[in-house]
């Protein structure tokens, strides 16, 4: 029997089964974490108590801790992240790095310039 290794984990990786649980249940549940009625409260603390446990991980608080939908959303905060401490140390970015250019394309080419191809 073969063994086989999977190591592109570019898009994605393999979850582990606790995360994979846990999102299973948050499934399960379901509930609009903006909503007041009971699913939407249970939604919402279940938000809130993945935030308190990124933030116990990163070191952080809680408030700094923000879910995004994607790359391209995180791209674009955590520029205007620095964008708006440049301006509060009333310094300015000088130069921007991008280490890779196929997970930054969101970046590179705004949305309105960029090509579907068939």
């Amino acid at each position: 029997m073969t063994t086989i290794h999977y190591l592109d984990h570019n898009a994605t990786s393999p979850l582990r089964a606790s995360a994979r649980a846990a999102i299973q249940a948050a499934l399960e549940a379901g509930g609009n974490a903006s909503s007041v009625h009971g699913p939407g409260r249970a939604a919402r603390a279940r938000v809130d108590e993945a935030r308190e446990r990124v933030a116990r991980l990163a070191a952080c608080a809680p408030a700094s801790v923000i879910f995004t939908s994607g790359g391209s959303e995180a791209n674009c905060l955590a520029l205007k992240g620095a964008v708006a401490g440049a301006l509060a140390a009333e310094d300015r970015i000088t130069r921007l790095s991008l280490r890779s250019s196929t997970r930054a394309f969101a970046l590179l080419r705004p949305r309105s310039r960029r090509r579907l191809r068939a």
